[in-house]
């Protein structure tokens, strides 16, 4: 445990800190204790027992004797310096401060079992840490005439908890315009930048309405909520990368002001909340391994918030996995081989499709359980890990013991595994008898892996649909059947059979290409013409790519005229300009579906023409099988195109905004197919 008083001055940077730590000594060889502190701090002192004891600092790794026969102890550890070392976690400036637990206290593996945090900052900010806000000391002048409001008066916020957290994570503390939730409990409050805040009162009420709802759903759900308040704070956009939306730590959410201010849907901060508050459960209460992530933390928070969807009626496009513009990147990496099972070690923000990936397993665990069964499921896992570390295999004996089954083959196909299923529905066919229709076909599960479903097999008729379920892969004796027999009777004349109609099952599908494609970040070629418009595809190109780069992508932009063809064999591969402008264009076997001439394009049977838009669309690369080819096409110099992740095959826009939009029709030939007459 922590039991820290630390001081900040805001001004200098200068960081203080006396961390008593509370230390349970690992059985074995006498060998020195350690804990980790960062290196730009320099140690004042060590005391054990009350006495000060020697003690070595180096590498960023502070270690000292380990006292004779001790199993448990407390040490005090005092120290200082500046917090003006390069970090994508911690800063600190003259109106705020965010500080990354492992950065300012010292820490090692394993989980906090209770902890006090004294933090004294200058008087007008407020402080956001973990657990219960105990309250605040008295204002400290820093001089005899130093008074309220004085510069140097100072303020003491204290913060403890009782129960394990998996980590301290973060500390806030600034200058915040504070909207609390009237009565209840818990507590909730919204942080925000002072500038941010008068301009939309309504939003922040709704923001608040909707996080007491959260919470009040998931302590339903799962188990009550840990503690007595819950905190939304806004942070800079550079806290933890560019890619990380939001971040939750021990009784706050963290979300950066870009959630606040985008108008994309998928990133806005009512979007983006149901996932961050499951974290108080999972990660927050249940503390699952580096390996267990995915599946336990990000995937659980992600179905959780589909969980809350369903029970609010307020599900988006973000909470509809079918649907999801993270779904073909993740099929084109399993297609290419370079997928990676869900219990990877990984730092997932640069992953984004393991998301993806472990919500849709835990949506299917869900489907082949039982709807009830799995809600007692997370109920009793978080019962029964409340304040425990928790894996992977903890979690499926449970599943095992709730559902009554045994899932070691779900969990191996799906957790373990790294590809994906590909299912053909075919030999679909009708014969008329007296009560109307008999339809019979086939399902096969393609290629020589073993993959077990049970897959809903849909008839679509001229009156009302008909459903059946069908097994595929291991059956109940062991045995292993990858081509299994269906039948339908309709009164209804039948039109066509769509195997998994829903989209409840992860498969290798047939999708549109999208320009939301671009919502994975990875690596880019940002191909620009020569021609006579050079010098504007160039200027659309490097405005794309800084913005691409802080998204965390690694981007190149390269001229027309130096492209080879392994150049081409990219993933995305993204072209700028007119035919006329770009030699790539030009030598495209397969054209884009959208044409456009001049500053005009008809859509509709109608021209629409003007010079200021830019028409965008996304096909397959033909140098690479599943990769993306984006074309951007200005309709002049004029045109300003900004290239964001629409959620459609083809856009034309003006600036960043949407003018007309479409999506490319691909039927999948795997998964529909049309009922023939018999003979």
């Amino acid at each position: 445990s922590h039991r820290a008083a630390i001081s900040l001055d805001p001004l200098s940077r200068v960081y203080a800190c006396t961390d008593t730590l509370s230390i349970l000594y690992a059985p074995g060889p006498d060998v020195p204790a350690s804990v980790r502190l960062h290196p730009a701090y320099t140690p004042v002192s060590l005391t054990i027992g009350g006495r000060t004891t020697d003690y070595r600092f180096e590498g960023g790794r502070f270690s000292w004797a380990r006292p004779s026969g001790d199993s448990t102890g407390d040490i005090v550890l005092e120290f200082r310096g500046r917090i003006d070392f390069p970090s994508e976690f911690s800063r600190v400036t003259p109106e705020r401060a965010v500080l990354r637990g492992e950065e300012i206290l010292p820490w090692s593996p394993g989980d906090l079992r209770s902890g006090r945090l004294a933090i004294t900052v200058p008087a007008g900010w407020s402080v956001i840490a973990p657990g219960r806000r105990s309250g605040a000391g008295e204002h400290q002048a820093a001089g005899e005439n130093a008074g309220p409001g004085k510069p140097g008066e100072t303020r003491t916020h204290i913060f403890t908890w009782e129960a394990p957290i998996h980590g301290i994570g973060w500390i806030c503390a600034g200058e915040y315009e504070l909207s609390p939730v009237a009565g209840g409990r818990p507590e909730i409050s919204l942080h925000r930048f002072p500038v941010d805040t008068a301009s939309d009162p309504a939003r922040s009420r709704a923001i608040l309405a909707l996080c007491d709802s959260l919470v009040r759903f998931y302590a339903s759900a799962f188990v009550p909520y840990r503690y007595d308040g819950l905190t939304v704070v806004e942070v800079e956009d550079w806290v933890a990368g560019w890619n990380v939306l939001a971040i939750a730590a021990p009784s706050f959410i963290m979300v950066k002001r870009k959630a606040f201010e985008t108008d994309d849907p998928f990133n806005r901060i009512e979007t983006i909340l149901p996932h961050e508050i499951a974290h108080q459960w999972w990660m927050g209460t249940v503390f699952p391994g580096e390996r267990d992530a995915a599946f336990l933390s990000e995937g659980l928070c992600e179905y959780s918030s589909i969980l809350y969807g369903e029970y609010s009626g307020r599900a988006g496009r973000r909470d509809t996995l079918s649907k999801s513009p993270l779904l073909r990147p993740l099929i084109s990496k399993v297609r290419r081989g370079t997928a990676i099972p869900l219990d990877t070690s990984v730092d997932i923000r640069a992953v984004l499709t393991q998301y993806l990936k472990a919500a849709y397993v835990h949506h299917m665990l869900r489907m082949r359980i039982g709807d009830a069964a799995y809600r007692r499921l997370l109920k009793e896992f978080a019962e029964r890990y409340s304040g425990r570390a928790a894996s992977i295999a903890d979690f499926r004996r449970l599943a095992d013991e709730v559902s009554g089954r045994d899932l070691g083959w779900f969990f191996a196909q799906w957790v373990q595994g790294k590809g994906l299923p590909s299912l053909r529905v075919y030999n679909a066919r009708s014969g008329k008898i007296p009560e109307g229709w008999r339809v019979t076909g086939r399902l096969r599960v393609v290629g020589y892996e073993r993959y077990s479903a049970d897959v809903v097999v849909e008839l679509q008729t001229s009156g009302a649909p008909v459903r059946t379920t069908v097994s595929v892969g291991l059956d109940g004796e062991g045995g292993y059947r990858n081509d299994v027999p269906f039948e339908f009777v309709s009164g209804s004349e039948p039109v066509k059979v769509v195997a998994d109609p829903d989209g409840d099952l992860l498969l290798l599908r047939h999708l549109p290409e999208k320009i939301s494609d671009l919502r994975d970040p990875g690596e880019a070629l940002m191909i620009v013409g020569t021609g006579p418009d050079g010098s504007s595809c160039r200027a659309l190109a490097m405005e794309d790519s800084l913005r691409f780069r802080t998204q965390g992508w690694e981007v190149t932009v390269r001229e027309d005229t130096g492209v080879t063809l392994g150049d081409l064999q990219r993933d995305r591969v993204i072209l700028y300009g007119r035919e006329e402008d770009n030699a790539v264009i030009r030598t495209l076997s397969r054209p884009f579906p959208m044409a456009a001439r001049g500053d005009s394009i008809i859509l509709g049977g109608e021209t629409v023409r003007d010079s200021t838009l830019a028409l965008i669309q996304a096909m397959e690369n033909p140098w690479l099988d599943d990769g993306l080819l984006i074309w951007v096409r200005p309709f002049s110099s004029a045109a300003r195109p900004e290239l964001r992740p629409y959620d459609h095959s083809w856009a034309l826009v003006r600036g960043h905004d949407m003018v007309h939009s479409g999506t490319w029709d691909m039927p999948d030939g795997d998964l529909e197919v049309r009922v023939k007459p018999g003979s």
